[in-house]
């Protein structure tokens, strides 16, 4: 999905609205588990690309548009620069 591209279309806003409401969901429900853990960095990793990257671009990608695991990993940094995600225990 380019958004850029289509910023005009109310559809590609809305699968964006979606694919960020799911990255959060996901960061909140599998990461930050592993965060207040006091995990590793490595383990840390490990559940943003198996618990938020992949799946999320698995489940918003579709024929017509795919979903990169660049552009996921976007919109999780999006998120966290908006301090919509909390990578530390506070």
């Amino acid at each position: 999905m380019a958004l850029q591209r289509h910023i005009a279309q109310p559809s590609a806003v809305t699968r964006y609205t979606q694919l960020l409401a799911d990255v959060e969901s996901r960061f909140s429900r599998h990461v930050a588990r592993v965060i207040a853990e006091d995990g590793s960095a490595e383990q840390v990793d490990q559940a943003v690309q198996d618990q938020v990257i992949a799946p999320c671009a698995a489940n918003h990608s579709s024929s017509e548009n795919e979903i990169t695991a660049g552009l996921v990993d976007g919109a999780l940094y999006y998120l966290a620069g908006n301090c919509h995600l909390a990578w530390d225990n506070g």
